[in-house]
């Protein structure tokens, strides 16, 4: 009499000492097959290929380089877990962190709140009209964008352009409209980046 696998999948075959059994063991490879993961050349293909899915079905299709799972409705990509952090970003010296908070799916999408206060003297415009760059954060590890990436900073009175590096610097770089930015004053930068 055929043996069902050990884990559940409903993958019979053959115990010793019985007559070998072609059908069984086809259907057996059969179900191996729809059990991994299947490669088409597109999502036409797919369709013509299976005409029942059957919910956890797995393929990857080569033409857009995507994974997909069948749901039980439909063939989706499979569903991002959510990372989050609130801590390891440090301030640069003349700030202090207020709050930060990461999140990032599996996916790769990051985004990144900060809000900083100003705690050193003001910050003025020099002669040529901006602000000198000033490093106000550093992001965590894990939590960097792959390339430099420009984000706004606002305080409710201003507002400036930073810039947010691979080594997590965050930098102000530009502000206006009076080119000053006031201590104690609480900055805000968000960015999102893949």
């Amino acid at each position: 009499m055929p043996i069902t696998d050990a884990y559940g999948q409903g993958i019979t075959s053959l115990d010793y000492g019985e007559t070998p059994d072609l059908k069984v063991m086809g259907e057996s490879l059969l179900k191996i097959v729809g059990l991994g993961v299947m490669k088409f050349a597109s999502a036409t293909a797919r369709t013509a290929a299976i005409a029942a899915p059957v919910e956890g079905m797995t393929v990857w299709l080569q033409d857009v380089n995507r994974l997909e799972v069948y749901n039980g409705t439909t063939w989706a990509p499979p569903p991002s877990t959510l990372t989050t952090t609130a801590a390891g970003a440090s301030a640069a010296s003349g700030f202090s962190i207020v709050s930060f908070s990461g999140r990032s799916t599996s996916a790769g999408v990051y985004m990144v709140n900060l809000t900083i206060t100003r705690t050193g003297s003001q910050i003025d415009a020099g002669s040529a009209g901006n602000i000198a760059d000033t490093v106000m954060a550093t992001l965590p590890v894990g939590w960097r964008p792959p390339e430099q990436i420009p984000v706004l900073v606002d305080d409710g009175f201003g507002s400036g352009g930073a810039i947010i590096d691979t080594a997590g610097l965050v930098t102000l770089r530009t502000w206006s409209p009076t080119g000053s930015i006031i201590a104690t004053r609480q900055l805000k930068l968000a960015a999102v980046y893949i």
